[in-house]
């Protein structure tokens, strides 16, 4: 089972240009003069400390992770099982075989359930945990998180009270029902999550170039890191590429809006393939 299809390639797109950035935030930083030592060796520091995330969730984020590894462990396992039930069952085609064809369908069920439980007690943690994230984008996913929790955790009790064969069909219907559903969930709430972590990147590195140039115009100012052409060139080419990031999270968020909106929430739509055109 695929718990999730996603397009990565603005991930990785916006992801260089954000790594780009910021390292040439840090050359620039180390351009400056001897004088200006001490201040450069303070500020790169900054860089390398920022926290885009908040610490409070850390631990309990790490132990769902493991329970995670663990459930998904288990899963395979059943799966393994389940396909060799069910080729014992279509070559015996015996009663004994179709119950133990029944049990390992239910017990692979069971299986994946749990493992989706889990990811989406380690969705909420994280959009809990995530800071960048507009509100009104957290408090949509939160709500289709619950929404989906409630939902499978009845799948869960159908998945107990299915003890034949026609009953494990009707609940695998369910789950056909289900299944899009929550996928579609994790993919958009993962792209939030990952625009919200550069939106956090572009914010700093606009504070840090502000901070620059604020201090470089100053002509009092014996640490001013901006002392040369090359180093001005190297502040008008980092301006350029903020601004291009500027314009696609904009045109992103505009995506996110329409998404999220009362009369676009029933229209499933990959938000990846929005946010890509948005990035160019």
């Amino acid at each position: 089972m695929r718990i999730v299809q996603r397009n990565t390639s603005v991930i990785v797109k916006v992801g260089l240009v954000a790594s780009c950035l910021l390292f040439g935030l840090v050359v620039l930083k180390v351009q400056v003069q001897a004088q200006a030592q001490d201040a450069t060796t303070s500020q790169t520091q900054e860089i390398t400390n920022f926290v885009f995330e908040k610490e409070e969730l850390q631990d309990e984020i790490a132990e769902v992770k493991r329970s995670l590894n663990g459930q998904l462990a288990e899963y395979r396992t059943a799966e393994q099982d389940f396909s060799i039930k069910k080729g014992q069952f279509e070559q015996l085609n015996t009663l004994s075989s179709l119950e133990a064809a029944v049990q390992s369908t239910r017990t692979v069920m069971q299986k994946r359930a749990q493992v989706l439980q889990t990811y989406l007690t380690l969705l909420r943690l994280e959009l809990q945990n995530t800071s960048g994230i507009r509100l009104e984008y957290r408090d949509y996913a939160m709500e289709e998180n619950l929404r989906l929790e409630q939902l499978l955790a009845e799948h869960i009790e159908q998945i107990e009270a299915s003890v034949d064969r026609d009953s494990i069909r009707e609940t695998t219907d369910t789950f056909d029902l289900l299944g899009p559903d929550i996928q579609e969930h994790i993919h958009f709430t993962r792209e939030v999550l990952q625009l919200a972590r550069y939106q956090a990147i572009f914010d700093s590195s606009v504070f840090l170039v502000t901070s620059i140039v604020e201090e470089s115009n100053d002509p009092e100012n014996p640490n001013a890191i901006v002392t040369s052409a090359q180093d001005e060139r190297a502040v008008d080419q980092i301006i350029n590429a903020l601004q291009t990031v500027e314009d696609a999270l904009i045109s992103a968020d505009g995506e996110v809006v329409e998404r999220i909106s009362p009369d676009n929430r029933s229209n499933k739509f990959d938000l990846g393939d929005s946010i890509d055109t948005a990035y160019g």
